[in-house]
């Protein structure tokens, strides 16, 4: 699902300066990234079968592969915005960048199921570091009127990630096996790494507030009951959007690869097409429209389930599942600062572990499904969605 972020707050004297970054610039290092960086949750599901042939264990236990991935990912993100605020935005990317790099190179050469998901979840933690540096990049560098754009354009590319590494995979793992995937995706982490550093300004650390100071808050922001139906609905978001792609790499027409394109791609237009859409969408309240979002995902998630076997229809309910999707998420972290404006950044930062929370369980609760056929997974993906709804509701009375 969409990974956002609150963009934090510039500074007093980078609001002040008329000396942007060139959006261009910025547009051209943070798109590729973001593909890179955020499609490393997603790449391993076409390496599913592959992985379980040469480890001798089953596609399900080779899934644990993306769960760790997403657990260490997930917990990254309370670490990471602390962290940016005071080591500045830039160096954290350059680090983190480098950092997945070289682990996900290190995970090309794992020699079973328990040393890659090790390294899974170390890469993790490492790529958790980009994505709050990234936001509040564009925050404090780019030019007040092009930021919605920019942030738009970033978002769109973090969801479309899921899709496009998925294929790149796809197409590696039947001519090379799936260690090629990861050992082409570590040279291109370090290219990017370098171009951030040279293509982007420095941003020195503001100090910030501590980290420990940032973690404390954490607890008591869900023990409020708005905010915790908000962050278990975020939960079943990503859990639901995580699990259809586990759905059709296990449960899928494994023997047909065209049509296992075609489902993996057919959501691609529609989350493309949602950022384009915001000037109409603003006219609804954020949670109208996160609650639209999840009752058209869970509809078109029943529907897909009853189209089994008839791809142009499945593909036309999965198109549907991931626009609405892709409208729920920004409007559930827009509600989620709306609930608690004092403490947005640390509020935020719970959204981002709760989506890749869920989506690291969801991927790995829909694989004991997916046995089964693609059918059943999205059955049960419908009902995940159809409590999200429930939730996000059920916010509206607390």
């Amino acid at each position: 699902m969409r990974e956002t972020l609150a963009p934090a707050t510039p500074s007093r004297s980078a609001a002040n300066t008329s000396d942007w970054d060139s959006t261009a610039a910025v547009l051209s290092v943070l798109l590729v990234a973001s593909i890179l960086v955020v499609g490393q949750m997603y790449i391993v599901m076409p390496l599913y079968g592959a992985m379980a042939s040469d480890f001798a264990v089953t596609t399900s236990a080779a899934a644990w592969t993306s769960t760790a991935f997403g657990i260490a990912y997930a917990i990254g993100f309370l670490f990471a915005g602390p962290m940016s605020d005071r080591y500045g935005p830039r160096r954290m990317m350059v680090s983190g960048l480098l950092a997945t790099a070289v682990l996900t190179g290190l995970v090309a050469m794992a020699q079973g199921l328990v040393s890659a998901t090790v390294l899974r979840s170390l890469q993790g933690a490492a790529a958790a570091t980009f994505a709050p540096a990234a936001f509040s990049y564009v925050a404090m560098r780019v030019r007040p009127g092009h930021r919605v754009f920019v942030l738009s354009c970033v978002t769109s590319s973090m969801l479309a990630s899921a899709v496009l590494m998925q294929l790149a995979a796809q197409q590696v793992v039947s001519a090379l096996g799936w260690e090629a995937a990861f050992a082409a995706c570590a040279p291109a982490l370090g290219i990017v790494a370098l171009g951030t550093h040279f293509l982007l300004r420095p941003t020195p650390g503001s100090g910030g507030t501590s980290l420990l100071s940032a973690l404390a808050r954490m607890p008591r922001l869900y023990c409020q009951r708005r905010l915790l139906v908000l962050y278990l609905a975020t939960m079943t978001l990503l859990g639901s959007f995580v699990g259809v792609f586990t759905a059709i790499a296990i449960g899928g027409v494994s023997n047909d690869p065209h049509s296992l394109l075609v489902l993996r791609v057919a959501g691609l237009p529609a989350m493309l097409a949602v950022p384009f859409l915001v000037a109409f969408l603003q006219r609804f309240s954020a949670i109208d429209r996160a609650a639209a979002g999840f009752l058209v995902a869970a509809g078109a998630a029943v529907m897909a389930s009853l189209f089994d076997g008839q791809l142009s229809h499945q593909a036309l309910a999965l198109f549907l599942l991931a626009g609405a999707l892709a409208v729920s998420a920004p409007a559930l972290v827009e509600r989620i600062g709306q609930a608690a404006p004092a403490e947005r950044g640390a509020a935020t930062a719970l959204y981002a572990f709760s989506m890749f929370l869920g989506g690291s369980l969801g991927g790995q609760a829909v694989s004991a499904f997916a046995a089964g056929g693609i059918a059943p997974a999205l059955m049960w993906i419908g009902a995940a969605l159809l409590l999200g709804f429930v939730l996000v509701n059920l916010s509206r009375r607390l």
